[in-house]
């Protein structure tokens, strides 16, 4: 635990017997993939670090959806909020592989921070930084998350589940300039958001996620839709 803790920008430089006691604070959890280990708008008690295996950070977007914001390996610290206080979690964290994790709960290290009062103020000096640079390197992306959300739910009000139904045929140009064409089956939420599924003419089917379309065509079928809707 001690070396792990070494390693961490937050931490490096701390004498050693005040590390040894921080060490002796933590604990080990471990995530098999896919599992969930807090939820946003939980309340933060603990901070983790990555020994093993990628953490996905992920933040609720329109209709039921989510956007990853942050992919974190080994070394990585997340959570850290909880030393200052214990406000709602402001995004989720799952097991994208299996995963490995410090866990320092962050009452016994408030305490910590107390006792060793000198070095504490250099702890907290370098978590504002830490936090403070987050901040900025995130605001970016939250903006474009709200934006990919907003336009999350403009395809839900123009009902893809009735369109998937009917089996409409689709015309869909990529963000990237490439244009697909076929009959919409499936309509999801994926790991990242909604995935749109295109089986073309030539008999492939296309996984394509929400966020990459510029634009979608519906050849509606009034005549399948009235039936459907009856």
């Amino acid at each position: 635990m001690k070396d792990i803790l070494r390693g961490l920008p937050l931490f490096s430089g701390l004498p050693e017997g005040p590390l040894d006691e921080l060490a002796a604070l933590c604990g080990r959890r471990s995530l098999p993939e896919g599992e969930r280990l807090f939820e946003e708008g939980e309340t933060g008690s603990d901070v983790f670090v990555v020994i093993s295996g990628i953490v996905r950070i992920s933040k609720r977007v329109a209709i039921g959806g989510e956007r990853t914001l942050a992919t974190l390996e080994a070394g990585a610290m997340f959570g850290e909020a909880a030393i200052i206080d214990q406000e709602e979690r402001s995004a989720s964290a799952s097991a994208r592989t299996d995963v490995e994790l410090l866990v320092l709960p962050a009452d016994p290290m408030r305490e910590w921070l107390i006792v060793n009062a000198s070095m504490g103020v250099m702890v907290l000096g370098r978590l504002g930084s830490m936090m403070l640079e987050r901040l900025r390197n995130t605001n970016s992306l939250l903006r474009e998350t709200v934006a990919w959300g907003v336009e999350v739910a403009g395809a839900a009000r123009v009902g893809l589940e009735s369109l998937v139904t009917a089996h409409q045929t689709v015309a869909i140009q990529l963000v990237t300039g490439r244009d697909l064409r076929g009959r919409l089956v499936k309509a999801e939420e994926g790991p990242e958001g909604l995935e749109i599924w295109l089986s073309s003419a030539d008999g492939r089917v296309h996984l394509v996620p929400y966020r990459s379309i510029a634009e979608l065509v519906v050849d509606l079928d009034l005549p399948a839709l009235a039936g459907e809707g009856s």
